[in-house]
This record gives structure tokens, C-alpha cells and sequence, in this order.
């Protein structure tokens, strides 16, 4: 009876998921065209550094979510995300228990630059709403700089990109001990192509969520 309970709960879940994918996929993400599910890739920081802010969240006093509980918490933040960026370019892709959020160049940057400019604070004041309310998540934060000038000058960028979102999270209410930045330059490209398009494409920020879960 009471798996029958729990499985009949599940469904009810999956369909409303799935109502509000189809609806958000309606009003939004154009910019990212047919290709948009392969841009859900997911943490770039490994295993070992999430553990480690893992670890440093605990410190922090926030309380892990039992593994059985996680997928569920994952689900309700995905819907949030979901109906908040719905009618934004802000891409919202799920696997497994990670949600990732891809921010295009022109939503948050200036060309070349690395200081938020004005009209993201707008987007970035909601994302730390939803992350304030589902705190036991964390937050990685990779920014990608392909083609701005050598290899080095473009590292250099996406680094400081990286930080400037985690300063403003952070300013924001996000503690430091969720939050992890990394600078992933031309990494991960979405789309292998020479086109101006395609180099605008995988110009981007991404933001991975993760569990907060006892154990790992």
C-alpha cells in the first residue's frame, strides 16, 4: 500500500515537471536553437572539489538533505527556476540531481568585459532569491571566454568573470562555503563551428547546482 503510495506520488511529480518543461520550452530559450539540450554538461570543478564545499557548507551550519530526500528537493528548485527564467534566454537543464543554468556573454557581460553589467542585476537578484530559499544547494560557477585573444588572455577572463558572479551572489546572501568559481576559458564548447554565432554561443556562464547530501 505504501509503495504503491510513493510510486503513485512520483508520477503525479513527473507529470507536473514535465507540464511545466513543455510550457517553459514554449516561451523561451530560442537563443540556443535545436542543439539547446547539449549544453547541459553538468559540473566542471570534479568530485573532489565538490566534496570539499560540501564539507565547508556542513561547517557552515547548513543541514544535509538525506539522499532519498535530494531528488525531490532538486525537482521543486528545477520547477522554480523553471517558471522564474521562463521568459528569459537563461537555459534551465537538469541530469540527474544537478540543475544548470547557462547565461550567454551578451545577458551578463559587457564584450571583453568582466563587471556585471547593469541590466543582468535584475536576473542575477532573482537566481539569488530561489538560491537563498533552497539553501541546501551548491553553487558552481564556470565561466567560458573562448576566443578573446591567446589562451592566456582568455583564462584570464573567464576567471575574473567567474568571480564577479560569486562576489555578487555572495553580496547577495549566498555564503562563500556553497559557492564555487572557476575560470573554463574555451572548455566545453557547445558549438564546434567557426561561425561568429557559434563563438557567441559558448561565450557563457554557467551555474551547476548540486544537493547538499549526508554522506556525499
Amino acid at each position: 500500500m505504501h509503495c504503491s503510495i510513493r510510486r503513485q506520488g512520483r508520477r503525479r511529480r513527473a507529470a507536473w515537471l514535465l507540464l511545466a518543461s513543455i510550457g517553459w520550452l514554449a516561451g523561451s530559450g530560442a537563443a540556443w536553437g535545436a542543439d539547446s539540450a547539449a549544453i547541459a554538461a553538468g559540473s566542471v570543478s570534479g568530485g573532489q572539489a565538490k566534496d570539499s564545499l560540501r564539507r565547508a557548507a556542513l561547517a557552515g551550519g547548513i543541514a544535509p538533505l538525506s539522499a532519498a530526500a535530494a531528488t525531490y528537493y532538486m525537482d521543486v528548485q528545477e520547477l522554480k527556476l523553471r517558471n522564474e527564467f521562463a521568459a528569459t534566454d537563461i537555459l534551465v537543464s537538469r541530469a540527474a540531481d544537478e540543475i544548470t543554468l547557462t547565461i550567454l556573454e551578451r545577458d551578463a557581460f559587457a564584450i571583453d568585459g568582466a563587471e556585471l553589467t547593469p541590466g543582468s542585476h535584475a536576473l542575477f537578484d532573482r537566481l539569488s532569491g530561489v538560491l537563498r530559499r533552497y539553501e541546501k544547494t551548491l553553487v558552481e560557477i564556470a565561466a567560458y571566454a573562448e576566443g578573446r585573444g591567446s589562451r592566456e588572455q582568455s583564462q584570464q577572463l573567464a576567471d575574473r568573470r567567474a568571480a564577479a558572479v560569486a562576489a555578487y551572489l555572495e553580496a547577495r546572501g549566498i555564503g562563500r562555503s556553497r559557492v564555487f568559481a572557476i575560470g573554463a576559458a574555451g572548455r566545453r564548447p557547445v558549438d564546434r563551428s567557426d561561425r561568429a554565432s557559434s563563438r557567441a554561443r559558448n561565450r557563457r556562464v554557467e551555474l551547476t547546482l548540486s544537493p547538499i547530501v549526508q554522506g556525499g
